[in-house]
């Protein structure tokens, strides 16, 4: 008799142990902020056996922490309305008007995506310092729109538009619809699948990111994001553990629902930018 039982599939497989890779971070880090440092020590994969308050109220009390939550929502707000302002706008050319010069330009500019960023931090920190911006928010915005989010966001939008028939633009054409006007009003609605694509990744990588805002804006109290404030917790010679897992756990909050609102659009612009290239 032939055995009914199912077969795990290999792609099921590994996407399980994935799952498991990045879940098991994620449980240790909400476990072990609801625990006493004593308690952490002893058993940090362990559920509590009560729900321990102590560390949240101690990282509200060593650090304004509702300022450098601010902080954060400020700095990756304005960041992220500048790379789709800059994203979608550029895009749009690239999309429509195949010339030889717009294609070596675009492959010129998705090769930047291929840098690690950090390779260019110390390089655009003498700019910055040069022209009196190092340690200042407009620095901060300044360094992201020049970095490689703007052709990263510009490959997703460049896919999504190609799929917009052309017909639209032409009858805005003839209607005597400019350029521009016909791009914001016209095509840019109708991009609101890429536009939530494009909001979650590069605010999900500039919430998180930790190198540029430490080195350009310095870990200054009244500067700090959520990274550096995890960071501050760090000692030379001490580490507070069960305070950092608190604020990882208050500063993964905002993400999470950034995702759970946007994840429809997230999904219906990966995928139908990818049906026409």
């Amino acid at each position: 008799m032939k055995s009914t039982k199912r077969r795990v599939p290999v792609l099921d497989l590994v996407i399980a142990i994935i799952a498991v890779l990045f879940a098991v971070p994620m449980y240790s880090a909400f476990v072990n902020a609801f625990k006493t440092y004593s308690d952490m020590t002893k058993s940090p994969l362990k559920p509590p056996t009560y729900l321990y308050f102590g560390n949240f109220i101690e990282v509200f009390e060593r650090t304004d922490f509702l300022a450098i939550y601010k902080n954060s929502v400020f700095i990756t707000f304005v960041s992220v309305v500048i790379l789709v302002f800059l994203s979608a706008t550029a895009a749009y050319p690239f999309a429509r008007f195949k010339t030889r010069l717009n294609s070596i330009i675009y492959v010129f500019l998705i090769i930047g995506i291929m840098i690690p960023s950090g390779l260019s931090l110390i390089s655009l920190i003498k700019i910055l310092m040069r022209f009196g911006l190092n340690g200042t928010y407009l620095g901060l915005f300044l360094t992201y729109a020049g970095s490689w989010w703007v052709p990263l966001l510009m490959f997703i939008y460049i896919g999504f538009i190609n799929t917009i028939p052309k017909e639209l633009e032409e009858s805005a054409s003839i209607d005597g619809a400019s350029y521009f006007r016909t791009f914001w009003q016209i095509i840019f609605p109708m991009l609101k699948p890429c536009t939530g694509s494009a909001i979650i990744f590069s605010g999900l990588g500039i919430w998180n990111d930790f190198l540029t805002p430490l080195f350009i804006l310095g870990g200054a109290d009244g500067q700090k994001t959520v990274t550096v404030a995890i960071y501050s917790f760090a000692g030379k010679y001490t580490t507070r553990f069960n305070l950092i897992f608190a604020v990882m756990v208050m500063a993964a909050l905002p993400v999470i629902v950034l995702f759970v609102l946007m994840q429809k659009q997230f999904i219906k612009g990966l995928t139908a930018g990818a049906v026409k290239m």
